[in-house]
């Protein structure tokens, strides 16, 4: 799959959650549809919190949603924890 921005891999899991609300909901209080639409149109990404929940309910990768942290996994293959890189 080609490289996307975070806000392409965003925009794709609103597509594939059925909108902003469904999406909000895959994450759990206290996250709305009104975080996800700033998430969309001031941040420009996902809260790196929420990112396991995305992938979790929606497929898209972590890596996708944020390509900057290096995504930790379980045994399960799933997004559990991120590391940052402070060297760079």
């Amino acid at each position: 799959m080609a490289k996307q921005s975070p806000l392409a891999a965003l925009e794709r899991a609103v597509r594939i959650a059925d909108g902003q609300t469904a999406l909000a909901k895959l994450c759990g209080p206290p996250v709305t549809q009104r975080h996800v639409w700033i998430w969309l149109n001031r941040g420009k990404r996902a809260p790196l919190e929420h990112v396991p929940a995305i992938e979790a309910g929606t497929g898209v990768p972590a890596e996708q949603l944020a390509p900057d942290v290096k995504w930790i996994r379980n045994r399960h293959g799933r997004a559990i924890a991120y590391q940052v890189d402070l060297a760079a």
